[in-house]
């Protein structure tokens, strides 16, 4: 899983075509499917909201996917500046077709990142900044109910504290604590 800073430099590797596809699904936390099928009319660009909802065509993939969720303004902004000559966000080679597998250019940008754990490159999957989003908001402390929602996982599920949400290292280096110095003091 990618950290907030690793995710920039793949973002910075990729060819422009599927800069704003990647960043949508590391800042939104949705489906990689969700995101290729995403069209027009289901972005509301005036009040920065797109909706995961089923159309012609295409379902999510559970009730509990059809959602809505809000967009930062920085993102919204990158939204706004794509070409709408078709019916897709993110098109494919036919504006009237949806984006298609890119995995090929983000192993080549993760490769050009340049990502290390343990003394070694990593690999990671696009989907996993599915995992990556939960986890920096988790970390930001959003409440659970409220990231089951914007994930499309149901109401009390655990589905999303327990596939999506790991502990990190800055986590967990984040909860230590020590006792002020006069306490060690008062011990001797």
């Amino acid at each position: 899983m990618p950290t907030p800073e690793e995710t920039v430099r793949i973002l910075a590797a990729l060819p422009p075509k599927y800069r704003p596809i990647v960043r949508f699904l590391a800042e939104i936390g949705c489906r990689k499917g969700e995101a290729q099928n995403l069209t027009w009319d289901c972005v509301d660009e005036v009040n920065g909201v797109v909706y995961i909802e089923s159309r012609d065509g295409w379902t999510p993939k559970t009730q509990s996917s059809e959602r809505s969720i809000p967009l930062n303004d920085a993102l919204l902004d990158e939204i706004r500046k794509l070409p709408k000559d078709g019916a897709y966000v993110f098109p494919g080679e036919a504006p009237n077709k949806p984006m298609g597998d890119f995995r090929r250019p983000w192993r080549r940008a993760v490769a050009k990142a340049v990502i290390m754990r343990r003394g070694g490159r990593v690999h990671i999957p696009v989907k996993s900044l599915r995992k990556a989003h939960a986890t920096w908001q988790a970390e930001r402390g959003v409440a659970e109910s409220v990231l089951q929602g914007l994930m499309g996982h149901a109401k009390g599920s655990r589905m999303t504290r327990k596939f999506y949400v790991q502990v990190t290292d800055e986590a967990k280096r984040a909860a230590v604590i020590q006792l002020p110095t006069g306490m060690n003091q008062a011990q001797k």
